[in-house]
């Protein structure tokens, strides 16, 4: 269920393998904000109605964790990179295509190299959804060793950054 508490994180048995702390400049109250306008490759139709399409569920709370990230951004070392490592959000309301949406958070806690947001989405001055989100702070080739470990075939595919597009 969602908590109050924004430390709240039910998925505490994965750990975080420690490294060094990360830039000391990031602080409880830093924020991050992305906007983006709904399109095609963010909605959903229901009912099969096109009436009753809506920004999804999923892009809404990748644009809150996107938003996490970017209040981070600043404060990570050279080759550091953060991942998501929990998610609560309640989804209150929808909006459709062309809306203009915003993505917030704000930093409520650091501990060593995790660091907790209360995050929000907005359409205009109405509240989309809300909750809770954790990221963890990573060196980069420990993003590149879990992976290699986890993905069989890793090796044979090249991502282009940014894109989602592999290539062989």
């Amino acid at each position: 269920r969602f908590s109050e508490d924004p430390r709240f994180t039910p998925c505490n048995h994965h750990p975080i393998p420690l490294s060094p702390p990360m830039k000391s400049t990031l602080q409880t109250g830093h924020t991050g904000e992305l906007h983006w306008v709904v399109d095609a490759s963010m909605v959903i139709t229901l009912g099969s109605d096109p009436r009753a399409t809506v920004f999804s569920p999923p892009n809404l709370i990748l644009l809150m964790e996107r938003a996490a990230r970017e209040a981070l951004r600043p404060h990570l070392e050279e080759g550091e990179e953060s991942v998501g490592i929990d998610v609560q959000i309640r989804h209150l309301a929808g909006t459709g295509l062309g809306t203009a949406v915003t993505g917030h958070a704000t930093v409520t806690a650091v501990e060593g190299r995790k660091v907790y947001f209360r995050v929000e989405c907005r359409a205009g001055e109405r509240l989309l959804g809300e909750g809770s989100h954790v990221r963890a702070v990573l060196t980069v080739q420990k993003i590149i060793d879990n992976l290699a470990a986890t993905s069989a075939d890793a090796s044979m595919h090249h991502l282009h950054p940014n894109s989602g597009s592999l290539t062989e």
